[in-house]
């Protein structure tokens, strides 16, 4: 293969006269088109998928690579890198995979980046339009703005920050729909925590303007720090990157700076997301990670080993579930990346082609850079292209003799339990220690206990019962036609739905005696899942419909039917007291999601509002709700913790991190997502909460159990290894 002439150059200039072979270098990096993984097996938990929308899913899949897009508003601040000092150093290989794009207006010169939507946008060094390029197809779109010098993704759009003007474009026409006038002098534009944020630096002192995704209109502006230059944004709040070598909290409920400035030596680039604040330092070469509530240091994560040359940079970057650092450092004149684990805060060097890189990003499982030309690259930056790390530990939480793990549940802090694939495993510390207490051939699904003692564990037509904390599990009684699902309300009373795994409209079923008989309730209606928030109150879910009873069982009225369209849904429930319920109904599936809608009451059933909805099917024309009530592009099991706080696991396969939480704390009206590295998206991975803060999620990786946990109700989550 010959290279083309205009990489050749390129290539030349890079190395500055060292000798090197272009056409082998481009033989290797350039051979492979963009590669898409090949389609996982979707799990089939509470309801079945519908066959038809399988298929489509299946298709889509095959053919395009598809990012979460608006649901998970990783808005990353703009990034730029630049040439380190001309020092020779031995040259690594290329990662493979890497591929050329050519951007339509020909001209080099600054070219600023975003992800979303399964598309990378290219702002034109020109300054008047903005590229979209394909993540499935490397096709580009061009699209005429204005003025451009910067990008935003989240709350459904694309955001690009000209000269005086904020432009929105609608990434299902790809054309802008609002002009939201800012000023000139505006320099950073951030989404995130509901709004979009504009930087606005003025003689006499900065100004943030807050932007109502919504609307789009300026619904308010404050002063910040006179010394402002870069505004991040994310699920977990707002920062400021302040030219004193520091970066401080902005409050978007008090709009305006809190707290203290928190010194960090020689600054760079600052990242929100991920449960964090990511600070990346260019004379250190150190990633700073930061409490987002508090601003407390929690880590400082080497990086370089060294200083970044002078003139270089030391830029942060999030997508695909990791952070991302590049810089350049002094003993090179190319720059490297990192990627950082978000949980464990583990490095992993990714090799990435030797030519000087302008400005980058990540997204689609793919690094894509400029250098200064009228070319964009593109080159894979999937695990199978990383550096490998070191083995294992035994206390690893994907550990030998730990088999999958599919549901989990603890009475108080200090006891739980974990069941999966023939295991139960338990622990009376917090999960500093755990013992294996049932092993056989159910392969349990779902645990739950009522106390520290009295506990069930139903799987593969299954119902096992103990009396003793988990000292020793016996086979109960099952109806005929075996359990889909039960809640006990005390160690005797119990409600189950009967049919077995994966039933639907199916009987529901009474247990006074801990499980070992039950009678049908007749007086119920067919559903596919029942929940009690007291002895007395009580529901079941069934297709469209949700069902109440108060009077523990006797009589069931219909209290609503969720406004979805068409036939096949089914649904599932859960409850907090007497009078609060969230409904989840599930259609079909298409294109790597689920329709699903999400609803609540808080009055027993006398009203119901929407509060989440997967964003894209048009079922549910009547829900109007911002893109970021979402909870993946499928929805899968929940703990409803308390009033108004429900925790959500998702699924989004096209991700290179699939597993999700998201949880709300006020009744729905907002959310906070958070991607969980190290959890297979099959079989579902369980959530279960002891109280508010304190919560657990348990899943499998490679056919082996993980569990992580979180102190602060769901915001961050931690790994826990589970130790024999």
């Amino acid at each position: 293969m010959t290279a083309d002439p205009f990489v050749r150059e390129r290539l030349s200039e890079a190395v500055d006269h060292e000798p090197v072979d272009v056409d082998s270098h481009l033989r290797m990096a350039m051979t492979h088109g963009p590669t898409v993984r090949s389609p996982r097996r979707w799990p089939i938990a509470a309801a079945a998928l519908l066959a038809t929308g399988a298929a489509v899913a299946f298709v889509a899949w095959t053919f395009f690579a598809h990012d979460a897009g608006p649901g998970h508003r990783r808005t990353p601040a703009p990034v730029t890198s630049a040439p380190g000092s001309p020092m020779p150093s031995p040259a690594p290989s290329p990662a493979p995979g890497t591929s050329k794009i050519s951007l339509p207006d020909g001209a080099s010169g600054y070219r600023p980046l975003a992800y979303g939507f399964g598309s990378l946008w290219v702002a034109s060094s020109s300054g008047h339009s903005v590229t979209r390029v394909d993540a499935g197809t490397n096709d580009a779109t061009t699209i005429p703005v204005e003025s451009a010098n910067s990008l935003a993704v989240g709350e459904g759009s694309v955001w690009v920050l000209g000269d005086s003007s904020v432009f929105r474009i609608d990434p299902g026409t790809d054309r802008v729909v609002a002009t939201i006038d800012v000023g000139r002098g505006a320099r950073s534009i951030a989404v995130g925590s509901g709004a979009v944020w504009v930087l606005d630096s003025k003689p006499g002192g900065s100004v943030m303007h807050r932007i109502d995704p919504s609307t789009g209109h300026e619904v308010a502006s404050a002063r910040v720090s006179d010394y402002s230059v870069e505004v991040a944004a994310g699920d977990e709040g707002v920062w400021l990157l302040v030219d004193v070598d520091a970066v401080v909290r902005f409050d978007p409920e008090a709009n305006r700076v809190v707290g203290d400035l928190v010194p960090i030596g020689d600054r760079d680039d600052l990242a929100v997301g991920m449960g964090a604040v990511w600070v990346a330092s260019q004379s250190s070469g150190e990633l700073t990670k930061l409490d987002p509530s508090s601003g407390r240091i929690l880590g400082t994560i080497p990086l370089c080993g060294e200083n970044v040359a002078s003139g270089g940079g030391c830029d942060v970057w999030l997508g695909d579930g990791r952070v991302w650092v590049m810089a350049t450092p002094c003993c090179d004149r190319f720059p490297r990346l990192w990627s950082v684990d978000p949980m464990s805060d583990e490095v992993t060097r990714v090799p990435v082609p030797r030519v000087p890189i302008t400005l980058w990003a990540v997204g689609g499982e793919s690094l894509w850079f400029t250098t200064s030309g009228s070319y964009l690259f593109r080159t894979l930056v999937a695990p199978s292209t990383q550096t490998p790390g070191p083995p294992a530990s035994p206390s690893s939480p994907a550990q030998a003799g730990v088999p999958s793990l599919a549901a989990v549940d603890f009475v108080d802090e200090q006891h739980g339990w974990v069941g999966g694939d023939g295991v139960v495993l338990g622990t009376s510390d917090g999960g500093a220690t755990w013992s294996r207490e049932y092993e056989g051939s159910a392969n349990i699904d779902s645990i739950q206990f009522v106390d520290a003692s009295h506990g069930w564990a139903l799987g593969d037509h299954q119902l096992l019962v103990t009396s003793d904390g988990g000292a020793r599990w016996t086979a109960a009684s099952e109806p005929g036609d075996g359990l889909a699902q039960v809640q006990f309300v005390s160690a005797a009373v119990g409600w189950g739905i009967s049919g077995g795994l994966g039933a639907q409209g199916s009987p529901v079923v009474h247990t006074l005696d801990g499980g070992r008989t039950w009678e049908a309730v007749s007086s119920a209606p067919l559903a596919d899942w029942v929940c009690f928030g007291t002895a007395s109150d009580g529901w079941v879910a069934a297709g469209k419909d949700a069902y109440r009873t108060s009077d523990g069982g006797a009589t069931w009225t219909r209290a609503f039917t969720a406004p979805v369209r068409g036939s096949g849904w089914t649904s599932s429930i859960g409850c907090a007291g007497p009078a609060e319920a969230w409904l989840l109904t599930r259609g079909g599936a298409a294109m790597s999601q689920e329709a699903y809608a999400l609803f609540r009451t808080a009055d027993a059933g006398q009203s119901w509002a929407p509060v989440a909805a997967e964003a894209y099917f048009p079922a549910y024309p009547s829900i109007h709700l911002p893109v970021s009530n979402t909870i993946d592009c499928y929805a899968g099991p929940f703990e409803i913790v308390g009033p108004g706080r429900g925790a959500f696991v998702g699924v989004c396969d096209p991700m290179d991190v699939p597993t999700s939480v998201s949880s709300s704390f006020d009744g729905g009206r907002t959310w906070t997502h958070v991607r969980i590295p190290g959890i297979a998206d099959y079989p579902w991975a369980a959530i279960g909460f002891a109280d508010a803060t304190h919560g657990w999620l348990a899943g499998s990786n490679d056919g082996r159990g993980v569990l992580f946990a979180t102190d602060d109700g769901g915001r961050t989550w931690r790994r826990v290894d589970i130790r024999l």
